[in-house]
């Protein structure tokens, strides 16, 4: 089964401790890819609706985390990228966000 890479805008985090939606629509992922802003000044947080600035993985400026599913199709399995949120330690940090998802 062939995959397919969309690439998000950059999700920003205007406000440290505000978290923010990667999605308001349902959109399924086999495989997720976080990169924290090369040029942030503190932590980015990746998690749930309950992520914080202090509360998910964290990632340091530059750093990168893959989230992967069961990418052969075999059990369906996906992620929702509604259900993930990023948060960040200080203000105007951003977060480069690619994911998989089935042509």
């Amino acid at each position: 089964m062939a995959l397919k890479p969309v690439t998000l805008t950059k999700v920003n985090v205007a406000t440290a401790g505000t978290e923010v939606a990667l999605a308001s629509t349902d959109i399924y992922a086999s495989t997720i890819i976080f990169q924290a802003d090369e040029a942030n000044a503190g932590r980015v947080f990746i998690g749930d609706s309950n992520v914080s600035a202090t509360r998910g993985l964290s990632l340091d400026a530059g750093e990168m985390l893959v989230v992967s599913a069961d990418a052969s199709g075999r059990n369906g399995e996906e992620f929702n990228l509604r259900d993930w949120y990023v948060d960040a330690a200080q203000n105007n940090e951003d977060v480069q966000v690619t994911y998989f998802t089935r042509r």
